[in-house]
């Protein structure tokens, strides 16, 4: 069976959009390598958020993500100028996590 375009493309869950470059590069692969049934990718708050929880043992991906941040140089109009740099996070694919059972209260009727 041949992948389609659609198939390859990684998921971020929390942006419901692509990963871009090299993020999708490893993510595809390590998704490939471990077998993964789910192309959607979130950090450990975000599948939390979402009502889901990593499996115990589960190791995440380490992504870059560019930040940009302030320096100390101003520009021009005496602004601070800002640069880019990358800063990593760790996410999990859909596959590595479950639904957080929660416990229902029963109310017992005397």
């Amino acid at each position: 069976m041949e992948e389609t375009e659609v198939e390859m493309e990684q998921i971020s869950v929390e942006s419901k959009t692509p990963y871009q470059g090299g993020n999708q590069s490893i993510l595809y692969y390590v998704s490939k390598g471990n077998n993964y049934d789910s192309n959607e990718w979130g950090t450990f708050m975000c599948w939390k958020g979402l009502g889901r929880m990593v499996n115990k043992g589960e190791k995440g991906t380490t992504i870059i993500r560019p930040v940009f941040i302030k320096t100390k140089k101003l520009d021009e109009d005496g602004n601070p100028k800002t640069k880019q740099v990358g800063k990593r996070h760790k996410v999990f694919n859909k596959s590595q996590t479950s639904i957080i059972q929660t416990k229902e209260k029963v109310e017992l009727i005397p």
